[in-house]
């Protein structure tokens, strides 16, 4: 199910390059849908910087680790850390961004990011939101993920990985 969403957006969508060179020059008016491919950076539990694009991971929720910003939440550091453990030893992330915003107008374009693992002959492309909600990093957004994490955040529950049990699910994931 993942694979054919990604390859209908994959298709229907706009491929930009980009990297994690700061002056490398990248289009940031993602109203559309666009395809971001390259190295990226960790920002948070659920936020990746592609260069000078930060991109939110769609349909989760994480506890935010910036202490510049006064959002050391418990967990954060612990979130940003995994995401930053699957990523290292992945030469290119694929975000598969689906035309949405972050917030408000100037919010951090949003979409579904994957990374390929195996050995070349069985090789399976894997959601860092699904990772992430199973290793009980971050939790379900439904009211953005349709409940496509649902399974996973159960998993973790049952696990011991229960992140409820330190972070809320935000006001804003929560269905209207």
């Amino acid at each position: 199910m993942r694979l054919l969403l990604s390859l209908a957006l994959c298709i229907s969508a706009t491929v930009v390059m980009a990297d994690d060179d700061d002056d490398k020059d990248v289009s940031t008016d993602f109203k559309t849908a666009a395809t971001l491919v390259g190295k990226p950076t960790v920002e948070s539990g659920f936020e990746l910087l592609f260069g000078k694009v930060d991109v939110r991971l769609r349909g989760i929720a994480a506890p935010d680790n910036d202490a510049g910003e006064g959002k050391n939440e418990p967990g954060g550091q612990a979130s940003a850390e995994h995401l930053e453990s699957l990523l290292a030893n992945v030469d290119e992330v694929t975000c598969f961004l689906d035309g949405t915003l972050a917030g408000d107008d100037n919010g951090e374009p949003v979409g579904i990011c994957v990374i390929a693992s195996g050995d070349g002959a069985e090789t399976a492309v894997q959601d860092l939101g699904s990772l992430q909600v199973a290793a009980g990093h971050a939790l379900d957004c439904p009211r953005y993920s349709g409940g496509m994490y649902k399974t996973q955040e159960a998993s973790a529950k049952a696990n011991g990985n229960d992140l409820t049990t330190v972070y809320a699910l935000p006001h804003h994931c929560k269905p209207r």
